[in-house]
């Protein structure tokens, strides 16, 4: 009795060149190549600008770590008119106070926003009214605010109460990331 060990010989594929392609085809192909492809360094690229979500008050989620300078244009748009711009320190950047939000930017990246509401909401309609979706766990809850860590791609998310016995909150800070953890 003769035992085999091994796999079958894998098949060979033939190297075509794109010319020999089009000489066995015949004269009804066309010949697509690619593009040459541009710089490999995320900043020299420049990408789309994305518009935020239209049914949010202020789309945190999507202005949370962008850079300012390429989305200028679109958060004036979107955040109202700018009504005065500070410099706190190099550390924690500059503030730029719209009509609808505070922005915090260090080195050109947004990474925090505050947000205050004309009238109070409930912790999951203030989450939906920045753009994120209803959180159906509960909330960490102090004295004078919700707090959650973690979500979304978000470092910290608080909700500051009306009132320490209210349910009902009136202002949210989120950040997106921590300027000295992240390195910024």
């Amino acid at each position: 009795m003769l035992l085999g060990c091994g796999d079958p010989p894998e098949p060979v594929l033939p190297v075509v060149t794109p010319d020999e392609a089009v000489e066995s085809a015949g004269a009804d192909v066309s010949v697509v190549t690619a593009a040459p492809r541009g710089p490999t360094n995320p900043d020299m690229v420049e990408t789309p600008v994305v518009k935020p979500n239209a049914s949010a008050v202020v789309d945190v989620r999507w202005l949370g770590g962008r850079k300012f300078s390429t989305n200028r244009g679109v958060i004036a748009e979107v955040l109202g008119d700018l009504q005065s711009r500070a410099i706190v320190d190099d550390r924690q950047g500059e503030t730029f106070e719209y009509a609808q939000a505070t922005l915090y930017v260090v080195r050109d990246t947004v990474y925090r926003v505050n947000v205050s509401f004309s009238e109070p909401l409930s912790p999951n309609d203030a989450l939906q009214a920045i753009g994120f979706p209803r959180y159906d766990r509960s909330f960490r809850e102090t004295h004078r605010e919700y707090r959650m860590s973690f979500k979304w791609g978000f470092e910290r998310f608080r909700f500051l109460r009306t009132n320490r016995n209210s349910k009902r909150v009136d202002r949210v800070e989120v950040w997106h990331r921590e300027p000295v953890k992240a390195g910024l």
